[in-house]
């Protein structure tokens, strides 16, 4: 007999790079930090630029957020940004979001992904 109760259940989440829609996660600030969190942990030697790209991919890709939309999140919690390195805020964030919305999803992004 086997005591189902004592089992704990972990909520469950999509696993990065699977589709969550806007519909799931409305903020997209809110999905940013969660997609930055996964893949920082995934991997922890990338470059916060790199990961900035990847991540506004994903959002623009998997879970169709609109390019304004991953520009406020960019603005609001960008790795790069947070890192102090970036000296013009607003030209990185367009050219991290240009450079996503005109990649092809099956490319290669260098990280194990596409």
């Amino acid at each position: 007999m086997h005591d189902h109760t004592s089992q704990e259940h972990a909520p469950t989440s999509a696993p990065v790079g699977e589709p969550r829609g806007p519909e799931t996660n409305p903020d997209p600030v809110a999905e940013y930090r969660l997609l930055a969190h996964e893949l920082q942990a995934c991997y922890p030697e990338a470059d916060a630029q790199d990961l900035d790209l990847l991540i506004a991919r994903v959002m623009a890709v998997d879970a169709g957020y609109s390019v304004e939309a991953i520009r406020q999140a960019l603005l609001a919690a960008s790795l790069a940004l947070a890192s102090g390195t970036i000296s013009n805020a607003q030209d990185y964030v367009e050219g991290t979001v240009n450079e996503a919305m005109q990649a092809d999803p099956t490319q290669d992004t260098g990280l194990g992904w596409g």
